[in-house]
């Protein structure tokens, strides 16, 4: 989860759970309405109950990922910042790490409402993609791992390998 000083430091930046509107992908806001968020005309869009659900379940869901896989996972602390673009960042919800304690893999968790099923039927929504694949670019890691829990009681892994593709042809689309 994000500390308040770092949703204060977003704004007016474009960060990965927004790359998606910015890319035109997002089924959730249209890149109209984040353009004019991120120059100050509009507000950002309030925190509704599913959202604080959202935030709410994650360190839970992060928890039953563990016992599930027999691992352990760590917050991700701090927020990745595009050397080039400053506007440009990412706050990864957990890594997996090495022996040494590296992060090798990130985690990305997400709480789907039983509605909103329908968009994984073929596996990790394009939105979603795009926001893991700002994430590795900037964290600089390419494997990810989105833990999806379902409708309250269903949980899958979906392991991506962000390939520097992707990475580039984000970057050039944003």
């Amino acid at each position: 989860m994000i500390t308040n000083e770092q949703i204060e430091f977003k704004r007016g930046k474009i960060g990965a759970s927004q790359v998606a509107a910015a890319l035109g992908i997002s089924p959730f806001q249209p890149p109209a309405n984040l353009a004019m968020e991120l120059l100050g005309r509009i507000p950002p869009p309030e925190e509704n109950d599913f959202m604080q659900i959202g935030n709410i379940m994650e360190p839970t869901i992060g928890k039953i990922y563990m016992n599930q896989e027999k691992i352990e996972i760590f917050p991700w602390e701090k927020t990745c910042i595009h050397p080039n673009f400053e506007w440009l960042i990412a706050h990864p919800d957990y890594y997996k790490a090495d022996e040494n304690g590296k992060p090798t893999c990130l985690i990305e968790i997400k709480n789907v409402g039983a509605r909103q099923r329908f968009r994984w039927e073929n596996g990790v929504p394009v939105h979603v993609v795009a926001q893991c694949v700002l994430q590795s670019l900037l964290a600089k890691i390419n494997e990810v791992e989105v833990v999806a829990y379902f409708g309250g009681n269903d949980l899958e892994i979906y392991p991506l390998e962000i390939t520097t593709k992707q990475q580039d042809s984000l970057m050039a689309k944003v």
